[in-house]
């Protein structure tokens, strides 16, 4: 993964916010995905409504991405969402994940290291991801964020309270998040594979 086109300016994620009617205070929870009926978007607003269902209002959530999103955005509709937001793509998604407290994935099926879910380690967000392929490399649970079942979204709801409440383990995975991030870089997958080969020869 090269991380070297990842340049955020703080005042782009600010007026990101600002522009989604985000405030500053709010926590803010999202995902960033090609929106598709594997990638968990259901667990993600069911977790919201509990969360909103228990008065949890300065918790916000966000959906940044494209694809299949109208049925999502009637299902929010149906649960009667207020702390959901949905985003189109985003040439530009990284001020977008840089304004997030908390990155979620939280596909069903097999799906390997998502360019996402690397970007936000980059970006040193905390990661709440199911158990399932690549997902359990990049979220080593209480490390880099906290891992939960797949269709869980009681599961997620609990996750997010523990990081927005536990601020010591928000600020731990996140610095070991950018340190994952590190290693999973072009240069070192380069001089990893080098260190092989030469074993080889």
């Amino acid at each position: 993964m090269n991380f070297e086109k990842i340049k955020v300016d703080p005042k782009d994620s600010k007026k990101f916010k600002k522009d989604f009617g985000i405030n500053e205070k709010d926590f803010l929870v999202g995902t960033a995905c090609f929106m598709r009926s594997w990638k968990g978007i259901a667990d993600f607003l069911k977790a919201a409504k509990i969360l909103e269902n228990k008065n949890e209002n300065n918790i916000k959530f966000i959906i940044i991405g494209g694809g299949h999103k109208d049925s999502y955005i009637k299902m929010a509709k149906d649960l009667n969402l207020k702390n959901m937001i949905f985003t189109d793509h985003l040439e530009n998604p990284y001020p977008a994940i840089n304004a997030l407290d908390v990155f979620a994935l939280l596909s069903t099926a097999h799906e390997g290291v998502s360019q996402a879910s690397m970007q936000a380690l980059f970006l040193q967000k905390p990661i709440i991801a199911t158990k399932t392929g690549g997902l359990k490399e990049v979220c080593i649970d209480k490390k880099t964020g906290i891992q939960v079942p797949i269709f869980s979204s009681h599961d997620v709801a609990k996750a997010v309270l523990k990081l927005q409440k536990d601020e010591k383990l928000r600020n731990e995975c996140a610095v070991n998040a950018k340190k994952l991030a590190v290693k999973f870089s072009e240069d070192n997958m380069i001089d990893e594979m080098k260190k092989v080969y030469e074993k080889l020869i």
